[in-house]
């Protein structure tokens, strides 16, 4: 009788190997998940739906991962002004018991977790901790009946959770490639062994930002869906008239928005922004007013020192991508582009904050320091007087032009028409007269047309481009100097980061074998 023997085989090691799809799920699941996981949406607008919801949320975890130093931004701003509420609600004596005010509730209040009922039945409004502790401290409403457990039900997510599902995913991620990262694991015998591809380093980088977001999110409410409604004892028009605001007072969001800080360089330049994608469709807001929640758009104050802590986080972040410096690319121009863009990326921080400081500091202090009131100096002012009063003038040499600083001045572009005038009277001063008179009066009237035509159209674009916030509110007018700059090396960002991304997939074509190799931890750590 014939038997056939079945191949058998007893305990077998995993393979020592992966494939390139094996490379883009580990380090793409990771990048989705940890951006889903730690994001802290606000408190959507009453009666959005799940579709809206999911939607929303989907589009900021992709916006998370293209540029998680934004992400960054907005955290550390928003968890430096959840500390200034609750240092304000406590020195109100909200400090212990059970009407504590504690850092999820100032977390909350500027998720716009607080709506504003007025008295006479109209829209509420979202209240962030300013607004809230200025009607508290005011005894124009209650203070909130929420404590914190309150606030955690209505949570979908925990904040331990984030950070231990950011750190779950970066244990898990890190064991699944060669020289995951050399800055966390210190072996250079490893990175000189096998290589790394750039996008396991684009998400080593990713992780890195990702633990300082969940830090200072730990204590932020995820996914909360509904507020707190809060009824005051007068209208709001009391209210305003109280402060000395008129009840028809211009105001962007509420009618409580003077009670918020002042608008500063970071905030109206990146109001102007939102609302040039919002122009282009590509962010959406509600364009009723007063607004019933806050958009996830929003920053706020950040005290001059923050810049610097943002700029190392965001650097740290630049500086694990430069590590492919010397990386075997599949070509040279692909190594010279990474080099470039990754290089670019790591100076945009400071050039940033030095447009920012130039056009918002530096330059009104040149303009108040060696302008001249009326954009003219004494030569021209004597000149001009001297048109006025029918004198004539001789020596052309004598005639200096300084303009105000200011290039939003009338001033100066009077001042300019007034000397173009004397220049024109001064060379026809020589014709015949009844020749100089034609002449004078022909090209002055068309000369005229002409430029005021043209000024009145480049004043117009010019201010449109200035101001481009709903209403045209007047706290958000940029300059010039800090928009055009901004939008130009912005755009050059935006490329460098776009060629990046795509670089990190079009690597994958010729990669080093090396990189398919699974690193034997054992041998960098042995006690594992």
């Amino acid at each position: 009788m014939n038997t056939t023997t079945a191949a058998i085989q007893g305990f077998t090691p995993s393979p020592n190997t992966r494939g390139s799809l094996d490379i883009v799920w580990s380090c793409v699941s990771t990048l989705f998940l940890c951006s889903w996981v730690q994001l802290c949406l606000n408190v959507p607008k009453p009666g959005a739906s799940r579709t809206s919801l999911f939607y929303t949320k989907i589009c900021l975890t992709f916006l998370c991962v293209l540029a998680p130093e934004l992400t960054g931004q907005a955290a550390a701003s928003q968890f430096l002004m959840a500390c200034k509420t609750k240092k304000q609600f406590q020195a109100l004596g909200y400090e212990k018991g059970p009407k504590r005010w504690t850092l999820t509730h100032s977390f909350y209040a500027e998720m716009g977790g607080f709506l504003v009922q007025p008295a006479d039945g109209s829209r509420a409004f979202p209240v962030d901790g300013q607004q809230l502790h200025y009607l508290v401290s005011k005894g124009y409403v209650e203070y909130p009946q929420v404590n914190q457990n309150d606030i955690k039900d209505k949570n979908k997510s925990d904040g331990l959770l984030g950070m231990s599902q950011s750190l779950r995913h970066c244990g898990s991620w890190q064991v699944s490639f060669p020289d995951r990262f050399r800055v966390l694991h210190k072996t250079q015998s490893v990175a000189d062994r096998e290589k790394v591809s750039t996008l396991e380093l684009s998400t080593a980088a990713f992780i890195f930002m990702s633990l300082w977001i969940s830090a200072v999110w730990f204590k932020k409410p995820a996914d909360v869906q509904t507020a707190h409604t809060l009824s005051p004892s007068i209208n709001v028009t009391e209210i305003l008239e109280g402060a000395g605001r008129s009840p028809d007072a211009f105001y962007s969001r509420t009618p409580l928005d003077f009670i918020r800080e002042q608008e500063w360089d970071f905030s109206i330049t990146w109001a102007h922004g939102i609302a040039l994608l919002e122009k282009m469709r590509l962010v959406h807001r509600d364009k009723t007013k007063p607004i019933d929640h806050f958009g996830n758009t929003s920053v706020m104050p950040l005290p001059q020192w923050t810049y610097a802590v943002g700029a190392v986080v965001t650097m740290g972040y630049y500086g694990i991508i430069t590590v492919a410096w010397n990386h075997t690319f599949p070509t040279t121009t692909e190594r010279w582009f990474w080099r470039v863009s990754s290089v670019y990326c790591v100076f945009c921080v400071p050039l940033f904050w030095a447009i920012l400081q130039f056009s918002f500091a530096l330059y009104p202090w040149l303009v108040a320091r060696w302008s001249v009131p009326n954009g003219s100096t004494d030569t021209n002012h004597r000149i001009i007087e001297g048109q006025k009063n029918g004198n004539e003038i001789h020596h052309t040499s004598e005639v200096r032009l300084s303009p105000s600083w200011n290039d939003d001045s009338a001033s100066s572009t009077q001042d300019l028409n007034d000397l173009e005038s004397v220049t024109r009277t001064r060379n026809l001063a020589h014709m015949d007269p009844q020749k100089a008179n034609a002449i004078g009066n022909v090209s002055s009237r068309a000369g005229s047309r002409t430029k005021e035509s043209l000024a009145r159209v480049l004043h117009k674009c010019a201010e449109a481009f200035r101001n481009n916030s709903r209403g045209h509110d007047p706290a958000l007018r940029a300059p010039l100097k800090a928009i055009a700059p901004l939008y130009l090396f912005g755009s050059l960002y935006c490329l460098a980061r776009l060629y990046t991304w795509v670089e990190d997939f079009a690597e994958l074509r010729a990669l080093e074998k090396s990189a398919y190799q699974t690193v034997d931890w054992s041998w960098v750590w042995p006690h594992i």
